[in-house]
């Protein structure tokens, strides 16, 4: 969930609610356009000062979540005219009026203070996340010596919606790379981020003596009833995927895979 302030260039009907519906971000409350509403507020972490807000009334309504926050007009001088009265003329002073808080604020607020308190919080990202990503980027191979590179999956792909990486190794006995592609569930790598995906498949190739780059990812629709991958998105930490790459290396294991390069898919 996030707040965004849109300045209108034009004066069209709905161009705020259509727009943000085109980039795949309705609005909350915004039935017409795809929105959603946010769940209720447990009980038990209620406040009353949420009570006493706006903010229980909305989440049981479709109220959207759109609301003038700045106006700005030029404040007129005043000179007497030629009868003797006011008149009102142009100045350059401006009047600028700025709204500090929305009706909306303390449900913000209170998402924001949960996913912080929620060590498997659900924020696409994080200061932490980006600089192990950082590091796994060219990571360096563990000197060690364990499994086999024929043992390791080169596609690792768990059914339903969940983040990918695309990961390149090399090893000097070898003279092209091998790539692998992972996705994995929260509860299965024990994280929300792509650095969470991509560290059990890079801390094995590591100990089997391999130097691996992460070469980006984004995420992967896998119906394993219909054997098809669709591969799409983007990483904060890692960077974009090759997806059509990504998509080859999966029908090379016998599963059906499409693929869409859209930015504004996440």
């Amino acid at each position: 969930m996030v707040q965004v302030e849109v300045e209108l260039l034009t004066g069209r009907s709905h161009q705020i609610r259509g727009q943000l519906s085109t980039l795949g971000f309705s609005l909350c409350g915004d039935a017409m356009y795809g929105g959603t509403s946010p769940t209720n507020p447990k009980s038990d972490v209620e406040t009353s000062s949420l009570r006493q807000g706006h903010v229980d009334g909305y989440m049981n309504s479709e109220k959207l979540a759109l609301q003038c926050c700045e106006l700005q007009f030029l404040d007129p001088d005043y000179v007497e005219n030629k009868r003797g009265g006011e008149e009102a003329i142009r100045s350059n002073r401006v009047n600028k009026f700025r709204l500090q808080k929305s009706w909306w604020t303390l449900h913000l607020d209170r998402y924001e203070l949960e996913a912080l308190d929620n060590p498997l919080n659900t924020v696409t990202t994080s200061k932490a996340d980006l600089q192990v990503a950082k590091e796994m980027k060219e990571s360096e191979a563990n000197e060690s010596m364990a499994t086999e590179l024929g043992q390791i999956q080169r596609i690792q792909l768990s059914p339903g919606q969940h983040k990918y990486v695309i990961v390149k190794a090399t090893h000097p006995s070898l003279e092209r790379p091998e790539w692998f592609v992972k996705t994995a569930s929260p509860d299965e790598c024990g994280g929300l981020f792509h650095a969470d995906v991509a560290r059990g498949l890079v801390n094995e190739l590591n100990t089997a003596g391999f130097d691996t780059v992460v070469l980006g990812g984004g995420r992967i629709d896998y119906d394993s009833t219909k054997n098809h991958a669709r591969v799409y998105g983007f990483s904060y930490g890692f960077g974009k995927g090759d997806h059509a790459f990504a998509s080859l290396l999966i029908e090379q294991e016998g599963i059906n895979s499409s693929f869409d390069d859209s930015d504004a898919l996440y």
